[in-house]
């Protein structure tokens, strides 16, 4: 668990003994997070000498320790600081943006959720864009096909219409990156997007969407899965995959924080792994735009 001190810097543990059968067995933050108790009991028992096991009792309260110092960490801000400091990047369209109270926000992550056809790509395709409203570019990260090109350029014509922009919007400040499989977006999210968010003056990175190759990853054999370190089978594979897409999110909300930008995800379904941040339900979204009425649901926050 070497990245604790990164994570939180100023942590005290309180069972240091227990830290270091947490490091010993390389578990990290997020294992401890997102793990059950138990799984992570096995994790750190010795086959040999299992009566020298830590006790349950003590790894619960560690963990509840530990989430405790992650909340605290996060200072709660009443409602009116934080439509003060809050910036938004504007959707394009007033209702949603009234019903996003502002728009999409910057300095963290919003997934929308919605089933297939209800509309996800065409609004992740459109903020691609208005954020050049703003004087900033994007990055559209693609994991289940290749960003559509002829529909981009017909909502950048509807855009340049509507508002007249100067200079008007253009997909040339739309930076497309296409994620076949697990591995190859794993490299890009750590490595590759980091600099091109600094050499570029982006102001949203756009994933669409956030979990389908962690799906794919589940689907294949197990001859052809990506191979990790410590991994299992089962509910002990699972919950590794979903501490490494907590792992993501992490990454995904400093860049965020750094640079100021907005990142938007999409997902097909609630539960894997992007908790704290804003959800939004949508509903038969472009069909609801078309006719005037928007149906966009906020699940949590």
């Amino acid at each position: 668990m070497t990245d604790l001190t990164q994570l939180l810097p100023h942590y005290t543990p309180t069972n240091t003994r227990l830290l270091t059968s947490f490091q010993s067995h390389n578990l990290t933050t997020a294992d401890l997070l997102s793990l059950d108790p138990t799984d992570i009991s096995r994790r750190i028992t010795d086959k040999k000498y299992p009566s020298l096991s830590p006790p349950l009792l003590e790894i619960k309260r560690f963990i509840t320790n530990l989430s405790a110092a992650f909340s605290s960490d996060t200072p709660i801000l009443p409602a009116t600081s934080i439509n003060a400091s809050q910036t938004f990047l504007s959707t394009g369209d007033e209702t949603i943006n009234s019903l996003l109270n502002g728009g999409i926000p910057t300095g963290t992550i919003t997934e929308f959720v919605g089933e297939s056809g209800a509309g996800k790509t065409q609004f992740l395709l459109t903020l691609a864009l208005t954020v050049q409203l703003h004087g900033r570019g994007a990055v559209y990260i693609s994991t289940e096909s290749p960003l559509s090109t002829p529909r981009l350029l017909q909502i950048a014509s509807s855009l340049n219409t509507r508002f007249s922009p100067n200079p008007p919007v253009s997909t040339d400040k739309v930076l497309s990156i296409t994620c076949s499989d697990l591995e190859t977006q794993d490299h890009i999210l750590r490595y590759q997007l980091p600099v091109t968010v600094a050499r570029h003056n982006i102001g949203v990175i756009v994933i669409d969407s956030i979990a389908a190759n962690f799906r794919a990853e589940f689907d294949r054999p197990d001859a052809k899965r990506v191979k990790t370190s410590g991994t299992g089978e089962g509910p002990a594979q699972m919950a590794r995959r979903g501490g490494e897409l907590v792992g993501v999110a992490q990454g995904l909300r400093e860049l965020a924080r750094r640079y100021k930008l907005a990142v938007v995800v999409a997902n097909q379904r609630l539960g894997h792994g992007l908790v704290a941040f804003t959800v939004y339900t949508l509903q038969n979204l472009e069909v609801s735009l078309a006719r005037g009425v928007t149906h966009l649901n906020p699940s949590s926050s």
